[in-house]
């Protein structure tokens, strides 16, 4: 018996930021259509760099025995010249996502930094649920 339902994507593009928009359109597209909600704990990220582009791939866990509810996944890479600074432009990015999108529940977070000389990128991408109404 299986207590849950993977969704997921691997988007591949010309950088990570484009990836990163693939994957999420590409998995809030599967999660439209499936009922209940995204467990806590299960959003899984790989975010690569290099020479041929970047890669995104969102796995995550949606319990559809759970409640109904609407489920999303918000996502921003930014880049600074130092990584507190990318980090912090990537946090403003997804708060101003999550407000647009009228917020919900947080369920999880993920955050990594890639550094190139002089140059930092930082990725995160939120899972969140939201009362449906």
């Amino acid at each position: 018996m299986v207590l849950g339902r993977l969704v997921g994507a691997y988007r591949i593009g010309l950088n990570v930021e484009q990836a990163l928009r693939e994957a999420v359109e590409n998995v809030n597209e599967q999660l439209k259509v499936l009922p209940g909600k995204i467990s806590k704990g299960s959003l899984r990220v790989i975010v690569k760099a290099g020479f041929r582009g970047g890669g995104v791939q969102i796995l995550l866990v949606v319990d559809e025995e759970a409640e109904d509810m609407e489920k999303f996944v918000v996502g921003a890479n930014c880049r600074g010249f130092e990584e507190d600074k990318a980090t912090d432009r990537a946090i403003r990015e997804i708060q101003r996502q999550l407000d647009e999108l009228g917020g919900g529940e947080l369920v999880d977070v993920h955050s990594t930094v890639i550094t190139v000389p002089g140059q930092a990128y930082s990725t995160i991408i939120v899972a969140v649920n939201r009362r449906r109404g």
